[in-house]
């Protein structure tokens, strides 16, 4: 929102390296926009598609890649139901799913530029990219059933009641969990994305 990720404007400024403020897999300015949800070596299109899966779970309403505009806002969405009464459960998760894939996009985009040094042999693949998102979606769940424990936390801790409302709807064999699942360990996202082989 500060402009203060290394891209575009960055690089121009910087004599000997403004060709890194071009995006070498499609030739044009590598914004931040760009790179969240129009560059295909970021996995953006694979990873919005993830998190579109787990939104309608929930019965978020969305209409495609949201904008760079909604990304910066995430934290601020008001969902109401029909009464008007707030969707605190289904606000939290969108925020949740919603920052947390933005990140995991940006940081396979280094990645692939500077680890795997532009190589487009090397793009990270769909298998890759689908099991890093669920990984990171399922330790954010666990974070936050870890997070009720006042014992730990006191009075920081987190509402379990709150944690139900945010994650109950997108649960694996959720008909099978006990109610009080959040103090449960082994509790995972539902997707129909299966894990790459080699991957548990």
């Amino acid at each position: 929102m500060h402009t203060a990720h290394r891209c575009r404007a960055f690089w121009i400024k910087i004599p000997g390296y403004e060709q890194q403020a071009t995006c070498p897999m499609c030739g044009c300015d590598e914004s931040m926009e760009h790179i969240i949800t129009e560059c295909h070596a970021s996995g953006q299109s694979i990873i919005w598609g993830l998190v579109h899966e787990l939104l309608t779970k929930k019965g978020i309403p969305q209409h495609g890649v949201p904008t760079f505009g909604q990304v910066l806002r995430c934290g601020l969405t008001d969902f109401r139901d029909a009464s008007c009464k707030k969707q605190v459960g289904c606000n939290r998760l969108y925020t949740i799913a919603v920052s947390e894939s933005t990140y995991l996009i940006w940081r396979i985009r280094c990645e692939w530029r500077i680890e795997r040094e532009e190589n487009q042999e090397k793009l990270h693949t769909k298998d890759e990219i689908v099991g890093r998102w669920l990984a990171m979606i399922n330790m954010r769940l666990k974070l936050d059933c870890l997070m009720t424990d006042k014992r730990h936390y006191d009075h920081k801790a987190i509402d379990p009641k709150l944690v139900q409302r945010t994650w109950d709807g997108v649960l694996h064999d959720e008909q099978g969990l006990p109610d009080n699942w959040v103090a449960e360990s082994g509790v995972l996202v539902a997707t129909r994305a299966e894990h790459p082989p080699g991957h548990n």
